[in-house]
């Protein structure tokens, strides 16, 4: 049976874990590498899938793909609609901003319910590099280079992306072996998104400078998150002994007011 490097560091016995389910061909593969390997690690799978009320007829058959998906593997799924547009109009966020939103909102509400403990998402070292590059273009420091985190930590639960270190080629290839067919989205090949432009204009130039562009930027993304990481700590170690509550008054000691909303610290 072929398998795909998952990373496991943050699975456990008895998570129940939900897949971010689009159809596309990252996410497809995520759900299966899970499904396989659900009885040995011991988890409850289920999926989840966000109609973003773009791309008409193609996002039905999204929909109607997701979920023979899921029948077939005997998963269950949460299916979610929102109105992409709508959300623009009243906060003036751009497109992708608004559906990211949209849909974490609702991954927090997965959450929160109990319906899940964690919320997998397919985001692979192409997504990773392409993130990293976008970052650099903005001129981000070290958090914002730290890219896509592999944990990130909600009010009740987590989002994982256990597929980091995963190449499209790889998952393409396993699909492949699989026979398992997968939705494409049109819209990822629109260079009016940035994220399009990098992957299909400056990666494809930056390959013929260093092949191995991608893995260099990944590393990258990862010293940037110990490097963030480090100082995290460092400066919650050292902030208590530099900062000190109260003002300091002639003849030594520090005055601390009594009155509620007028703290001093130096």
């Amino acid at each position: 049976m072929a398998t795909l490097p998952l990373n496991r560091e943050h699975l456990h016995p008895g998570d129940r874990l939900c897949v971010a389910l689009s159809g596309g061909a990252d996410s497809v593969s995520l759900l299966l590498t899970l499904h396989q390997l659900k009885s040995d690690l011991g988890i409850g799978l289920s999926a989840a899938h966000v109609h973003h009320g773009l791309r008409g007829a193609d996002a039905d058959a999204d929909l109607a793909f997701v979920e023979a998906l899921c029948a077939r593997l005997d998963i269950p799924l949460h299916i979610h609609r929102v109105s992409v547009p709508e959300r623009v109009q009243q906060t003036g966020e751009s497109t992708e901003e608004a559906a990211r939103n949209l849909r974490y909102a609702f991954f927090d509400t997965l959450l929160a319910s109990g319906e899940a403990t964690a919320i997998l998402t397919a985001h692979t070292l192409g997504d990773q590099a392409e993130t990293v590059l976008l970052k650099l273009l903005r001129g981000a420091w070290t958090d914002g280079l730290g890219a896509i985190y592999p944990i990130v930590r909600r009010k009740t639960g987590s989002i994982l992306r256990p597929f980091l270190n995963v190449r499209r080629a790889e998952i393409e290839a396993f699909l492949i072996q699989e026979e398992q067919p997968w939705r494409e989205d049109a819209t990822n090949a629109e260079a009016i998104y940035t994220r399009n432009r990098i992957r299909h204009q400056l990666m494809p130039l930056l390959r013929e400078f260093n092949p191995g562009i991608e893995r260099a930027l990944v590393n990258l993304s990862e010293l940037a998150r110990d490097d963030e990481a480090h100082w995290q700590r460092t400066i919650g170690q050292l902030l208590p002994q530099m900062l000190l509550p109260g003002k300091p008054v002639r003849g030594g000691g520090r005055s601390v007011s009594t009155i509620p909303g007028e703290t001093e610290v130096a």
